[in-house]
């Protein structure tokens, strides 16, 4: 008798719960997280394009404006700044037949993305929590569930991915990539539909991978949700080929495809474009070292999100690191270690660790590609394990703890304070200068954030603050071949020919195959009477580049000047032929023909060159 009463009184549930999980919160909870998120990020609809991609991707690339099939197929077609994604680039052709280039419109679609991103993602944490729950409790999973939403919708974390506009395809393939989590726990559960949801998850997950390739190993996640909390699969993985198992295998299949394609495409695409760091150029050592300390990077940034920066520039001397490597290493297998010999005790937390490495490998490091060393935006999927843990520890607090009030009360504050770090961060994305000013405060010695601020410096006139921050990127860098050339060509407008002469060489040094810089370098060497050594990086400029008009007019020029008008009439007709509507080289060609003594031919040309300017 004793012994069923002590039972009887451990079954009652010590929790009485704050608010009654009824229908009305099943609609007013995912409200609640979509209206929270598009509050968060409110200020980022006032933000500007910025000069980091965004320039490249919509001001000065007319290709994805509009829907027309010569847009769509460049969509479906284009590696563009190393980057498959096709249905992201379909959302960006919709802002713009919308809201033309307002940044405005962008801002809203993404905010918008990520809002329904965050509230799918409560659903696939419901369900898991659920599932993971030693004594589940419907009352306390959907606003544990909330929390696990929440914390991975407003962290300081979120805002590369939501307030910077060339993202787009983060928050896009998120929402994708949720739903199909979403569908495919729910055809675990089994019953009619179980056939449609299955396919469903895989197209879901398909259209993600077309927006963006990072959620390639989706398969590895799977895998391991179906050993927890889905228990789909024995522990034991030496159980794991039973006959019993093999359809479990099977329906993984389509997801490993489509996993191996996008990461096939993606690592051609980062290739073609320049991007991929070759092995030779960064060691398999540097790569190891890397993706360890970007496993320990996230984690930090999560507990503790201060002094985030857009751009973590990949150092350029190694030495320095080989102890940071070191030591993230050994914290990366202590902690695997643990969690391994806890895994019974603690099958969440394992899992979530597993599931994080599996969704950060493919922008750990491992196949470096561009001058980032870790990313803010890389935390947009693999952080998603740690929200949820976060989501698990306070279903366990509400269903321990008599006083659940307080548990609402604490996370409400938390979330607040995190809230308003997000708030912070996004106003750093409102223009360039602020971007790059608060990137530099963070992180002074990134040659590409001086760089880019004196880009930003430059555009507003003030030359001589451009070329200290261009001084400064070169300090930091000095094989940077696009500062030198910057530098040179406002060295060259303040009449110090010399040295913009010696700047161009050192950035041909840096890049040889620059046709900009070896015309540029051709033309101070004519204004300083080196003729024939300016002819040559003229031809050099067009033997890398056979397109380039400037170099064929200015051949024709010094040809002109040397009192040889037929050949500069060639030069200056070649030039016509690939920019037509220039009025100077009209008037060249025109002066040309003149000192042949070809007057109505000069005379149709100098027309040609009043109607060019008038219109």
């Amino acid at each position: 008798m004793k012994a069923a009463g002590k039972k009887a009184a451990q079954d009652k549930s010590p929790v009485s719960h704050p608010i009654p999980a009824g229908s009305c919160i099943r609609l007013l909870i995912p409200a609640i997280i979509a209206a929270v998120t598009f509050v968060v990020f409110l200020p980022a609809l006032q933000n500007n394009f910025v000069n980091w991609d965004d320039e490249q991707n919509f001001l000065l690339n007319p290709n994805y404006r509009g829907l027309g099939w010569n847009q769509i197929m460049w969509m479906f077609t284009t590696f563009h700044l190393g980057h498959y994604q096709p249905l992201s680039w379909l959302t960006l052709g919709i802002d713009y037949s919308i809201w033309g280039l307002n940044p405005f419109g962008y801002h809203l679609t993404n905010l918008l993305l990520h809002a329904v991103g965050s509230v799918i993602f409560y659903f696939v944490c419901r369900r898991l929590l659920r599932l993971s729950s030693v004594r589940p409790d419907p009352a306390a999973s959907p606003w544990s569930a909330a929390f696990a939403a929440l914390f991975f919708a407003i962290h300081p974390l979120r805002v590369e991915s939501v307030a910077w506009i060339t993202e787009r395809r983060d928050v896009l393939s998120g929402v994708l990539l949720f739903a199909s989590i979403l569908l495919y726990l729910r055809a675990t559960e089994g019953g009619a539909a179980r056939r449609r949801e299955i396919i469903g998850s895989v197209f879901l997950y398909a259209l993600s991978l077309l927006s963006k390739a990072s959620g390639m190993t989706l398969v590895f996640v799977l895998v391991v949700l179906d050993v927890y909390p889905l228990r789909r699969l024995q522990s034991s993985t030496s159980q794991w080929l039973a006959r019993r198992d093999r359809a479990v295998w099977l329906e993984k299949l389509p997801f490993l495809i489509l996993g191996l394609i996008a990461g096939a495409v993606a690592l051609t695409a980062q290739k073609q474009a320049g991007a991929y760091v070759s092995v030779s150029a960064y060691s398999i050592g540097r790569r190891f070292g890397q993706a360890m300390y970007s496993a320990m990077f996230y984690i930090s940034k999560t507990i503790a999100p201060f002094h985030l920066s857009p751009l973590y520039q990949v150092p350029f001397q190694s030495g320095g690191w080989i102890w940071v490597f070191t030591m993230c290493g050994m914290a990366l297998a202590a902690i695997t270690a643990i969690l391994f010999a806890m895994r019974k005790r603690a099958a969440g937390l394992f899992a979530a660790w597993l599931c994080y490495l599996a969704l950060l490998a493919p922008v750990s490091g491992l196949a470096q590609s561009g001058v980032q060393f870790v990313a803010d935006r890389y935390s947009y999927l693999s952080c998603l394990a740690w929200a949820l843990v976060a989501g698990a520890y306070c279903d366990k607090l509400i269903l321990k703890i008599h006083k659940p009030y307080l548990i609402f009360v604490s996370g409400s504050v938390l979330l607040l304070i995190v809230g308003l770090k997000t708030w912070q961060q996004t106003f750093i994305w409102q223009d360039s200068g602020t971007l790059w000013r608060h990137t530099i405060a963070i992180t002074p010695e990134s040659s590409i954030a001086r760089y880019n601020l004196g880009n930003v410096l430059e555009a507003e006139r003030d030359f001589d603050g451009a070329m200290t921050e261009y001084r400064a990127a070169i300090a930091r860098d000095p094989a940077y071949a696009e500062a030198r050339y910057n530098l040179a060509r406002l060295l060259a407008r303040q009449g110090k020919i010399d040295e913009a002469i010696d700047e161009y060489r050192e950035a041909l040094k840096a890049d040889p195959k620059d046709a900009g810089s070896h015309n540029n370098l051709g033309l101070l060497l004519a204004r300083r009477g080196d003729i024939p050594q300016a002819v040559v990086h003229f031809n050099e400029a067009l033997r890398i580049d056979p397109g380039y008009a400037k170099a064929y007019f200015n051949i024709g020029q010094v040809m002109l000047q040397q009192g040889r008008p037929k050949e500069a009439e060639d030069y200056f007709k070649r030039a016509l032929h690939l920019q037509p509507d220039v009025a100077e080289i009209h008037e060249q060609l025109a002066r040309a023909l003149a000192a042949q003594g070809r007057k109505e031919e000069a005379m149709r040309q100098y027309e040609e060159a009043l109607k060019i300017m008038r219109r």
